[in-house]
């Protein structure tokens, strides 16, 4: 490490900047312990919360327990890939598709109050002793046992009202709304105050200049939605 090769030197040399060689390899060798002792913290504590959810698997009838229970096995979903083993590492597309499987097929189930105890035991059992032959049956288990669920979310909701007839209409005219009236106004002011000079004001309270302002504004936003339906 080039940190610690910094302190190596200032002992070697033994000089008066030494002190300040000591620091930054100080630093590093306490960044490099966080590097790994943190990590392995985070899988402890998602264990922990998978190990409880194992308990809450037979009160599924309860909503309160299947919030809880939905909100614990989303936890593992935060775990970093360092932090299962090095194994791990080697076979980075089956640790997403492990995340991809818990999305939409086991997050889905904990609303539902379907998830089976075994799932959540051989979770448990992963984490606690990762390896890739593992994750892979775990990810089989999940194939086999549950169906594949898009999760609803305030953001699924707001993608699948985009692609309704009505919101093919709304989002592209609110968008050109908020851009076209402002634009408009903001280029009348320049054109006023930075061409002829004039106080924007006095135009402003002209009713004939406040419909020509209207007027462009409202071409504007016709030209905007346009656009904006045939780039959505």
């Amino acid at each position: 490490m080039p940190i610690a090769a910094l302190g190596l030197a200032g002992y070697i040399l033994n000089s008066s900047y030494s002190p300040y060689l000591y620091a930054p390899a100080l630093f590093g060798a306490l960044a490099f312990v966080s590097n790994v002792v943190t990590p392995l913290r985070k899988r402890e504590v998602v264990f922990e919360k998978v190990y409880k959810a194992i308990e809450l698997t037979g009160h599924q009838d309860n909503r309160a327990t299947r919030t809880k229970l939905h909100r614990l096995l989303k936890s593992v979903l935060s775990l970093p890939l360092g932090a299962s083993s090095a194994l791990l590492s080697e076979d980075v597309n089956v640790h997403k598709k492990m995340d991809e499987l818990i999305k939409r097929r086991l997050l889905p189930a904990a609303r539902l109050g379907s998830v089976k105890e075994t799932t959540v035991e051989t979770l448990a059992h992963l984490l606690r002793s990762p390896s890739v032959s593992a994750l892979k049956d775990f990810n089989d288990q999940l194939t086999m046992a549950y169906e594949d669920v898009e999760e609803v979310t305030p953001w699924s909701r707001l993608s699948g009202f985009r692609r309704s007839s009505v919101g093919r209409f709304v989002v592209p005219m609110t968008g050109a709304i908020v851009l076209g009236f402002p634009i408009a106004i903001g280029v009348s002011y320049l054109w006023i105050v930075g061409l002829i000079h004039s106080d924007f004001v006095k135009y402003a309270s002209d009713p004939t200049f406040g419909a020509v302002i209207f007027s462009f504004g409202a071409a504007l936003t016709l030209l905007l939605y346009r656009q904006f339906r045939r780039s959505g």
